[in-house]
């Protein structure tokens, strides 16, 4: 039973793993789509591209996509944060089962700690930077440009 259960803790100790670099690669892809979005509105700004739309239009709402992409990226960290938290947690529960367990207890918390105050802030800085910028370009059209809504 204990070579199960020992087997079982490293594949849940695997998974978590994965997890991490999961949570690390999906930024990556954010970033990239977010990137994607202010190159458009740059786009945009520097060519006169007749599109049908009266620019400040498009401008808003390439905008407004780029902040739902910052809000769904937020929510997907946060997803993933939980989903890691959770399989910790077994972790723990496992360790208890098996003996030896406050070595393995004390060297997991002290490592898991570690990388998740940093990336919890780098993981939360980054789409937040993105959303103040497609903000930023919301702002300046509702304040120096008419949107032309209802004209």
């Amino acid at each position: 039973m204990e070579v199960f259960e020992f087997e079982q803790y490293k594949l849940f100790l695997e998974s978590l793993e994965r997890d991490e670099t999961r949570r690390e690669t999906v930024n990556q892809v954010w970033v990239v789509l977010n990137s994607f979005g202010l190159s458009a509105l740059t786009f945009l700004k520097e060519t006169n591209v007749p599109i049908g739309l009266k620019d400040s239009i498009l401008f808003f709402i390439v905008s407004l996509i780029g902040m739902l992409l910052c809000a769904a990226w937020i929510l997907s960290i946060n997803s993933l944060k939980y989903k890691i938290k959770y399989k910790r947690n077994l972790l723990i529960h496992l360790e208890n089962a098996l003996g030896d367990k406050l070595q393995r207890k004390a060297y997991m918390e002290k490592k898991l700690e570690k990388q998740e105050s940093i990336l919890a802030f780098s993981e939360l800085m980054v789409p937040s930077l993105f959303f103040i910028a497609y903000l930023s370009v919301m702002l300046f059209l509702f304040l120096f440009r008419p949107l032309g809504f209802f004209t």
